[in-house]
This record gives structure tokens, C-alpha cells and sequence, in this order.
């Protein structure tokens, strides 16, 4: 996710109780519940959580979580708790204890810790760990939310049910060092409905209904082209979080994808851009294809970051924001900037370097989904493709919660294809020293690259396939 929003490494938490039954459901399955009530100037929250059946011996919150808390509560007793770097660990507690805690937004805010808790307008921004401490992730856990009078909350957890003294969520179980973020205010949660998902939008502060429409535009545009590659958008009810941040020298700040409790994508905007900017920007449409994979190890980011940086051209290609021959000359840039970011080492160790080898990273990746996806059009006469490739992805494989390593991926995507196209690929560049050879890639294509401008070759044996993979 480059130009990422915050690289903050708080730990996701939360924990709760019992047999449940939710209005609107049956009886509902066992599960640790916990409420959280916000102050009516949002200044706090109290949060209870129950358990159901024998307490866990950790809970997992974010680091600095202690400092704006007031202890861990059973009853009237304060637990004496100890651990570190976010984990807490629990003396032993009856069954089906309750315990509580509070934490105090407006001395967090004092920090300016932006990476933990941020203020738009009358609106919060945080990290949902400073105060939503969960246990293990195997442990089910249901949440109900209180919220005063005419606010509304931003979530990536699923929700169940809503009532008039509070909501219920479901987050998805994942690892407690995925983040997620929390927005609470006055803003409307806008719904975008795209085949395939309602996309939840929130953006916090005190916008105009024009600079709000802008935003759903713009969300809804990225998201569409996305939704094209196989017809319907990979996530079911996807956050997302358009975060104003004033006059800047470029219309987007920063952006990522994060998982904790359900899968979100943030921005960073400055607000006051008009839309045409926004559209002819590349990063929301690299960040929304993120979600067309599940979570990659970032040992093997290349892989993540590489097929989000091929689509962010294909994909603008096809909905017209750039011509077919923009989009090949953006994908020729981006590999001689990774060719001349290559400085020795295996693209597994460059992936290990930090944003030293950013440039190879990104693109080595994108040029391995650009081989990927001539090959399987080649070779199956177009019947198949990258796109067809994710689409099978999609009905098999895109739990959020579980960790892929880039040689179980390809070997999944070498199943559902049929071939031995990503394993091959695989082993020819992952270990390699040097970027990608890409010349008899651009031969086939058509693709001239003289004196670094391109031009199209529509003689070339795979002009056709270039032509479809710029067209879907």
C-alpha cells in the first residue's frame, strides 16, 4: 500500500459473553460479549466484557492503551494485571466473569498521537485497540455499541442487528496484531451498492453535501472498476474511510487496506480538490484491488503490492480514465523505476529491505501478473485470464483472518487454472537477482518502447491479447 497511511503496529483486542439471542435471529451461538457505551460528548467510553464459560488468560490492546485507561475492573476490584507490548495478562476468574474498563478519549486527543486517535471536526478517528481489547482469536465475539443521540459509528465489523438502545457487530476472528480503525460522529454512513457488496462508507468532519457527494463519486468510480475484473466486487461490506486533512500539495495523502475485524480501506484527502483530480488518480483504484486477494504475508509483498499496482493501469484503462496507450506507457515507467531500484539481492530478500527496494517490490510484482496474464490468455486462447484466475480465487479462498505465503497462493491459483503458469513463474524470478526481463514480453504484445515512449504494434503475434487485457 504505498504511500501508506500509518505503518502503526497497535494490537486489535476484545473479548465477551454468553448465550445470546439477538432481536430479529433465532437463538444465536455461544460467544464472549461486549457492550461499550459512549459518553454523550464522546469523551469516553465504558466498555464491559463478559465471558462465556472459563476467561481466557490474555487480553490484547494497543501499548499505550494503559495510559488513557483507568485499570481493569471485576466487580468493584481492580485486577491486578501484568505482560507487555499490548498483552495483558488476566489472574484467574470465575466462570462466566464480567470485567470493565474505561478509556478516556479526550486525554488520548491531548497526546496528538494521530496514529492512535484523531479529531475531525466534532468527529473521532482511532484505533479501535485504544479501547476494544479482545482475547484469543478463537474465541467467537459479539459486540453491542450504545451511542448517544444522533451519532453514528464506522466499523469494519459486520453487523447483526439494530435496536434503539444499541447495535450489534460480529468482527471477524483475526490476529490481534491486525489493526482496524473507528470513526464515531455526526457524519452518515453512505451505503454504495455494487454487485457483489454494499461498500460502507463514512467520512468524518465538517464537510459540505457537495464535497460529501464528490467523495461517493469518486469511492463509487474506484470500486466499479474493480467490480469489472469478474463481474462483481470480491468483499461483501467492505469500510471505508475518506479522512479530510486539509489544503496539501497533492490530492491524496496516503492510503491502506487494513483486516482487523473485517476488511477496510482508509484514505487520506485533502478535501478541497475537485473530483477530476481525485478520478484521475491512481491510488484509490490500487487499494480497492488489494481486496480482490486475501491477506499476503508481508514476507511476500511483492505479490500483494505487485497486483495492485498492474491493475491500478489496467483497470483505469478499461473504464476509459486512460487511454490503451496511457496505460501500457504507465506500465513501462513502472518497471524501469523498479529495474532501476534493483540493487542485487533476491526480489524474497528485497521484499525484507524496506522502502529502500520499494520500486522493485511493487513492479517486479506487477510485471509477474502482466507475464501471468498473457500466458493464460495465450495458452488458453482467452479463455482464460488473470481476471478469470481471482474469480475462481473468490469462490474458494478469501477468508479474512488466514495468512498466505506467495507459494501457497500461486500454487492455489496453478490449481484453479489448471497450469503450472504461477509456480513456474515463481521459480524463475522470486529468487532471482535481476528485475524481470520483460523485452519478449513487450515483443509479443506489440509494444514498442524506442526512446522510452510506446507505441502499439497491432502486427504483434499477442496484439489481440494485449488489446483484451486492456479492454477486460
Amino acid at each position: 500500500m504505498i504511500r501508506a497511511l500509518i505503518k502503526h503496529k497497535g494490537i486489535i483486542q476484545g473479548l465477551s459473553v454468553a448465550w445470546l439471542f439477538l432481536p430479529g435471529m433465532q437463538q444465536a451461538e455461544a460467544a464472549d460479549l461486549l457492550t461499550a457505551e459512549f459518553a454523550d460528548d464522546l469523551s469516553e467510553v465504558s466498555v464491559n466484557l463478559c465471558f462465556d464459560g472459563e476467561a481466557p488468560r490474555y487480553l490484547y490492546r494497543n501499548p499505550q492503551a494503559d495510559d488513557w485507561s483507568d485499570g481493569i475492573y471485576l466487580a468493584h476490584s481492580r485486577l491486578k494485571i501484568s505482560g507487555r507490548h499490548g498483552e495483558i495478562r488476566l489472574p484467574a476468574l470465575p466462570d462466566n466473569a464480567c470485567i470493565r474498563w474505561q478509556s478516556d478519549f479526550r486525554s488520548a486527543l491531548n497526546r496528538k498521537d494521530h496514529q492512535l486517535i484523531l479529531q475531525r471536526g466534532s468527529d473521532l478517528v482511532m484505533s479501535a485497540d485504544l479501547w476494544f481489547w479482545r482475547g484469543p482469536r478463537d474465541r467467537d465475539l459479539l459486540v453491542r455499541v450504545t451511542l448517544p443521540a444522533d451519532r453514528s459509528f464506522s466499523t469494519p465489523w459486520a453487523m447483526l442487528d439494530s435496536t434503539a438502545a444499541y447495535t450489534s457487530y460480529r468482527p471477524d476472528n483475526t490476529p490481534a496484531t491486525w489493526e482496524s480503525r473507528i470513526a464515531i460522529g455526526r457524519f452518515e454512513v453512505q451505503t454504495i451498492e455494487v454487485p457483489g457488496a454494499r461498500i460502507r462508507l463514512a467520512a468524518p468532519g465538517d464537510l459540505s453535501d457537495d464535497q460529501l457527494e464528490k467523495f461517493r463519486l469518486w469511492i463509487k468510480e474506484s470500486v466499479l472498476a474493480v467490480t469489472s475484473v469478474f463481474g462483481s466486487f470480491p468483499q461483501p461490506q467492505p469500510q471505508v474511510l475518506v479522512i479530510p486533512v486539509g489544503q496539501r500539495r497533492q490530492a491524496i495523502l496516503g492510503a491502506q487496506v487494513i483486516r482487523g475485524g473485517g476488511l477496510a480501506a482508509v484514505l487520506l484527502v485533502d478535501e478541497n480538490r475537485p473530483l477530476e483530480e481525485l478520478t484521475s488518480d491512481w491510488t484509490a483504484t490500487h487499494e480497492f484491488s488489494h481486496m480482490l486477494f486475501p491477506y499476503i504475508s508481508s514476507h511476500d509483498r511483492w505479490l500483494s503490492e505487485g497486483l495492485a499496482s498492474y491493475y491500478q493501469n489496467v483497470l483505469r484503462a478499461r473504464n476509459g480514465r486512460l487511454t490503451e496507450t496511457q496505460a501500457w506507457q504507465k506500465l513501462y515507467e513502472g518497471f524501469q523505476r523498479g529495474k532501476k531500484g534493483t540493487h542485487g539481492g533476491s526480489l524474497e530478500q528485497a521484499t525484507q529491505q524496506g522502502w529502500r527496494s520499494t520500486m522493485r517490490v511493487y513492479w517486479s510484482g506487477a510485471a509477474l501478473m502482466l507475464q501471468a496474464d498473457m500466458q493464460l490468455r495465450k495458452t488458453s486462447g482467452g479463455r482464460q485470464s488473470l481476471d478469470t484466475a481471482l474469480k475462481s480465487l473468490s469462490h474458494c479462498c478469501m477468508e479474512n483472518g488466514k495468512t498466505w505465503r506467495a507459494t501457497e497462493m500461486f500454487a492455489q491459483l496453478d490449481e484453479l487454472t489448471g497450469t503450472h503458469i504461477f509456480s513456474s513463474l515463481y521459480d524463475q524470478h522470486v529468487h532471482a537477482e535481476s528485475f524481470p526481463d520483460m523485452r519478449s514480453t513487450w515483443e509479443y504484445l506489440g509494444v514498442d518502447t524506442g526512446h522510452n515512449r510506446v507505441s502499439l504494434i497491432d502486427t504483434a503475434p499477442l496484439a489481440t491479447v494485449r488489446t483484451s487485457i486492456m479492454k477486460g
